[in-house]
């Protein structure tokens, strides 16, 4: 009887240590998986940050214009720590200019580009032109 007390405690070990091991590689997949979760959380926010950034860049630009301070003309580029913009004007009607504002900064692999599109009365910006703001 001690025999076979002794063999299946000696069975049971190996189970034991079996089951340890496959613990282990559980724990291993899921540490690893969390971490691929956390990083791609990282580089969204950072995406998020430069898109918040991007977007007051650009209102920022259309209330200058709105306001006269700045004088829109086709194909201005400017850079200023990393950004780049672009204003560009497309006379719609005598009421109406479609001011495109493109707002870039090389941040990631690949170009961040965010647009801002809006329709802004003529002559606002003729008056910004006249007076040569």
């Amino acid at each position: 009887m001690r025999r076979n007390e002794k063999s299946r405690l000696s069975t049971r070990r190996g189970v034991t240590l079996f089951e340890v091991l496959l613990a282990t590689t559980i724990f291993a997949t899921a540490t690893a998986v969390l971490s691929q979760l956390v990083q791609r959380g990282i580089v969204a926010a950072s995406r998020a940050d430069f898109e918040s950034e991007a977007s007051l860049r650009c209102e920022n630009i259309l209330q200058h214009l709105r306001s006269g301070i700045r004088v829109p003309r086709s194909h201005l580029t400017s850079s200023t720590d990393g950004w780049s913009s672009r204003i560009e004007t497309v006379p719609e009607s005598t009421e109406l200019t479609l001011v495109v504002i493109t707002v870039s900064n090389d941040i990631f692999d690949e170009s961040f580009e965010f647009q801002r599109v809006e329709r802004i009365r003529s002559y606002v910006l003729q008056d910004v032109g006249r007076h040569g703001r």
